[in-house]
């Protein structure tokens, strides 16, 4: 049963490659290129607008994105250049674009053009758009002015020519970096030396930046830069520095301005990085040991996000600068290799990093890492890990047979090929790890990383577990690891595989199986059965809290609390878990983790609150399997590679924006930002949302309310479809409130539109005597037809009727009424009453019930089956009781409340009785079973082991007969007129029943397919 496979010959088939030690610990980064429709994959701004839709300035035109497509704009739609360099979004929601060599442009509704006052105001070459402030007021700057749009006029300063803004000409050459805003005023970093401020007045000022002596100067003229009228007026501050600078980029971080300094002579290269604190006058110098990093980088701009990280733009990746300046100061690269642009933070906070050559990158959470390695570049996901607590080390098995060991910088020490099947299981003993496959089982040293022993089993492996100096092997049988290296089956474990296991005591271990939790006695090595009856489901994890409950994971249940006697709460989807499929659980600080397929949920112990991460808080993959604790950090195995997450992680989902897009009125666009009510005389009414969110990737349920004066609130109507209807709606004031929400997010704020649906105009004043002859002519034409219809379906229905009565006396034909009296006669004659007696009872029965359903369209299945053994009986009784007959229904109808065709099932039974079964001089069976054929088809079979269709009409031929039984003629007539109201969907099959083997006939069957119905009527 178990086969031992030489180490030699297995080291020798292994793959085995040592890698330098590497940070290969990153962000999960959405990628957007010219494959998935942006029109370039240079990118040079970002910029969003008031509705969360996200705008990039490209290579190649304009494009706007929406979470779900790219929608791209040329020349050919009013823009000036394709080369879109500067976007920024005003208060109306229209879009200013820079372009390279043109003036500035609007962009609004599709099309672009250019306001007729630019070349009048904006002289001196192409004007860049620099800044909208707070006040929505938007700043130009050329070589030659600056202008300055304020509620659209515009106001000019020329440089060099005026006293009030003395900016020499040309000053903008060489230098990069945007405007910023401290207290209203606007900063423009673009001076040697000198830092030029445009007061919230207008008013044009500047702080200068001086060396002397090795000490850093900033001195303000006629500025004060607080609100506070006590301020000085002058600001001096010293701090060392090694030569003469001169200021490069400012912005403002935490309150404060962060600025780049560069060397006068030899190009602009980075020398020191200041961080300005201008409130205390004080300026120090930060990320001194990255230097020459940022040299060789080039920096080209820095952001500053809302949790007061530092983004730092270069020719080679980001530096992401946490904590900047405090002891605590981390510095991080991301996307190494990429020359960057821009970065937008949207209002979300998500983060968007546009690339010259790459595309865009798009990073959810700047909290959340993720370790990928080429295994996972490859399309090889992670089935296990485990950290080893003494080393810090961690260990992963990937789905290819890989084994990956990463250092506690997350940084890979080893990777090796140990299968070619998925690593099912890591765990350690000492110095010693065990590994499994599905079919394999491996020991390995801890510290040296060498493969000491591997076994090739018969078994599917599923988990391992080291308990008191013994390794168990979990799978489809449990087996005993020995010291000296020799397996044992514990026999006993009945079909079913083990995939988790937990140690109770040294005398006890539980058993996740897909069969329930089950114990194994490990003094007796035998199995205990069921821990609990209740638990008799496929348990996957098994984990315990610090108060002694245990919590299964499992496979269709979700998760459930057990205190080791009972069951105390089961927590599944419809408590907010994302799915009851779940694989693995981790506990700390009073927290459980739970991976599923959908995700992994963050379950309160304590409040038992359950909020989920996945893809839309920045995990790599959706699916997700093992999970880890390490260093106040959860580590998450999935299908796209191994995501850390610290424990104390806040999710940060915002409502998306919600914004109408349409709001049609007859075909017509109409203003629903009215406070008045729209007055129409037509009812047609569309509306068409739009909500944003880049985090919910497509994800969004919209919900509507419509009300009227004098109508009943109502509940919010839900859908996933952003497009709402109203027809037909009658004259009345009416509101409608919209919201939306993203995925794990709040129902964002309602928009309110309101409209009047007012009267037609043709019910109005003076047109109303002309209004009334119409109607009068249009009453007679319409009651004329409605006549018309209604004689044709008053004919309709007494034909109907006609022929149901037809059917009725030819379903009692006299041959039946003569029979039954002679029988009742016979059974007289013989002096035997009782028969007689109970003869004439179920006769009376049924010829009552008949009389009572003969003026009924449908009655209850329940009747039909009450009426067709009565009919059966009788003849049975004059039979001798020869017939063995069952009348049966499948337990899934409730024959009460299911309606069929009055009498159209005894015609069908009354002929295999008389041409089937009387005929038939010995085994006379009658069937007839009703089921479901589908949700709308009810079936009817009726099954006889009389003489077959073939001899019946050659008896019928020998007797002179041969006509079709008036019985079955009318009930074809009124199956065609039924199906005329059914579409067609009764149907009836007859076919002689034929052993072929024997070459016998077996009998009649007949299959009617009726429509179900719920209505008597």
């Amino acid at each position: 049963m178990l086969h031992r496979i030489k180490i030699g010959v297995l080291l020798h088939s292994l793959v085995f490659f040592f890698l330098g030690e590497i940070d290969a610990q990153s962000y999960f980064l959405h990628h957007f290129s010219t494959a998935d429709g942006l029109p370039s994959s240079s990118v040079f701004d970002i910029a969003q607008d008031s509705s969360g839709l996200i705008w990039f300035g490209t290579e190649s035109g304009l494009a706007s994105y929406d979470g779900k497509e790219f929608n791209s704009y040329t020349v050919r739609d009013g823009i000036p250049n394709n080369v879109v360099i500067g976007i920024c979004v005003d208060n109306s929601n229209k879009l200013w674009l820079s372009t390279m060599g043109h003036p500035v442009s609007i962009f609004e509704d599709g099309r672009a053009r250019i306001p007729s006052w630019v070349n009048d105001v904006l002289s001196g070459g192409p004007a860049n758009i620099e800044y909208f402030d707070s006040n929505k007021s938007l700043y130009f700057l050329t070589n030659e002015n600056l202008g300055f749009l304020k509620d659209q006029s515009p106001i000019v300063y020329k440089m060099g020519l005026n006293d009030d803004f003395p900016i020499p000409s040309g000053v903008r050459s060489g230098l990069r970096g945007r405007p910023f805003e401290i207290d209203e005023n606007i900063v423009f970093p673009y001076g040697q030396e000198r830092i030029y401020w445009i007061t919230k007045e207008g008013k044009v000022d500047s702080l200068e930046f001086k060396i002397e002596d090795n000490e850093f100067l900033i001195r303000s003229v006629d500025y004060e830069i607080s609100n506070n009228p006590k301020a000085p007026a002058t600001l001096s501050d010293v701090a060392k520095i090694e030569s003469r600078e001169v200021l490069l980029y400012a912005q403002p971080v935490n309150g404060k301005v962060f600025s780049f300094s560069v060397k006068g002579r030899g190009g602009w290269n980075v020398l020191n990085c200041w961080l300005i604190d201008i409130e205390k006058k004080k300026a120090k110098p930060v990320l001194e040991s990255y230097f020459p990093s940022l040299q060789q980088a080039k920096v080209k701009s820095v952001f500053s996000d809302k949790h007061n990280n530092l983004w730092i733009a270069t020719g080679d990746g980001v530096y992401l600068v946490r904590n900047l300046g405090l002891p605590d100061q981390k510095v991080e690269k991301i996307l190494s290799g990429n020359s960057i642009s821009n970065i937008f933070f949207d209002n979300e906070g998500n983060t968007w990093i546009a690339t010259e050559g790459s595309g865009v990158y798009l990073m959810i959470s700047s909290e959340i890492k993720s370790y990928q390695s080429d295994l996972v570049r490859r399309g090889n996901g992670i089935q296990s890990l485990k950290t080893d607590t003494t080393t810090g080390y961690t260990w992963i098995g990937y789905s290819n047979g890989f084994l990956e060991v990463l250092n506690q910088f997350d940084s890979l020490l080893h990777q090796r090929k140990i299968s070619l099947f998925k690593i099912t299981d890591i765990e350690f003993s000492g110095d010693e790890v065990y590994l499994s496959t599905n079919s394999e089982f491996f020991v390995c040293s801890k510290s040296k990383f060498e493969l000491l022993k591997s076994f090739k089993l018969v078994i599917a492996i599923k988990s391992l577990l080291p308990w008191d100096g013994i390794v168990y092997v979990l799978g489809s049988q449990l087996l005993r690891f020995d010291r000296n290296g020799e397996f044992r089956v514990l026999q006993g474990l009945k079909s079913s595989r083990i995939y988790s296991s937990i140690g109770i005591d040294e005398n006890e271990i539980w058993l996740g199986t897909t069969n329930g939790l089950i114990g194994f006695d490990t003094k007796r090595d035998t199995f205990t059965g069921l821990v609990l009856p209740e638990l008799d489901m496929d348990i996957r994890a098994i984990k315990k809290d610090s108060s002694g409950h245990y919590w299964l994971a499992t496979q269709g249940w979700g998760v459930i609390e057990f205190d080791g006697e009972k069951v105390l709460q089961y927590i599944t989807s419809d408590d907010g878990l994302s799915s009851n499929i779940c694989y693995d659980i981790e506990i700390a600080n009073g927290i459980m983790w739970v991976s599923t397929n959908v995700g992994v949920n963050r379950i309160s112990l304590h409040s038992n609150d359950i909020s989920t991460l996945d893809i839309s808080n920045g995990l790599s993959s959706q699916e997700t399997f093992d999970l880890e604790v390490l260093n106040n950090q959860l580590l998450i195995g999935g299908g796209k590679g191994m995501d850390m997450v610290p424990l104390d992680f806040k999710q940060d989902f915002r409502p998306p924006v919600l914004d109408v897009k349409s709001f049609k009125i007859n075909g017509l666009e109409a203003d629903y930002r009215s406070k008045l009510p729209i007055a129409i005389s037509q009812s047609i009414v569309e509306v068409e949302l739009q909500a944003l969110s880049y985090r919910s990737l497509g994800k969004i349920e919209y919900a509507y309310l419509l009300s009227s004066a004098g109508s009943p609130v109502e509940d919010y109507s839900v859908s996933k479809s952003n497009k709402i209807d109203f027809l037909g709606l009658s004259p009345n004031n009416y509101s409608l409130l919209v919201k939306a929400r993203g995925h794990n997010t709040d129902w964002s704020k309602e928009i309110q539109l309101n409209f009047e649906i007012i009267p037609p105009w043709y019910k109005r004043g003076s047109f109303y005597f002309l209004c009334a002859l119409l109607l009068l002519l249009a009453a007679f034409l319409i009651v004329r037809r409605i006549l018309r219809r209604q004689k044709m379906q008053a004919d309709l229905d007494n034909q109907l009727k006609e022929l149901e009565l037809t059917a009725l006396r030819a379903q009692m034909n006299p041959h039946f009424l003569f029979n039954a009296l002679n029988s009742i006669q016979w059974f007289v004659n013989r002096n035997d009453a009782d028969s007689a007696n109970l003869y004439m009872a179920k006769f009376a029965t049924l010829i009552r019930k008949i009389l009572i359903n003969s003026g009924k369209k449908y009655i209850s299945l329940a009747e039909e089956m009450e009426q067709l053994e009565l009919y059966v009986s009788l003849e049975n009784l004059r039979m001798d009781g020869s017939i063995d007959f069952e009348i049966t229904c499948e337990d899934t109808i409730d024959p009460g409340w299911i309606f069929v065709p009055t009498m159209l099932i005894q015609p069908y039974v009354e002929n295999a009785i008389l041409h089937g079964l009387v005929p038939q001089k010995n085994d006379r069976r009658l069937q007839i079973h009703f089921s479901k054929a589908s949700e709308k088809l009810l079936s009817c079979s009726i099954f006889d082991s009389g003489i077959g269709i073939k001899e019946s009409l050659l008896r019928k031929q020998d007797q002179g007969g041969g006509k079709r039984p008036r019985g079955m003629q009318m009930t074809s007539k009124r199956l065609e007129i039924i199906n005329k109201e059914a579409h067609n969907q009764v149907s009836v099959q007859v076919k002689e029943e034929i052993d072929k083997k024997l070459d016998t006939v077996l009998g009649t069957s007949v299959l009617l397919h009726i429509p179900i119905s719920h209505d008597s009527n």
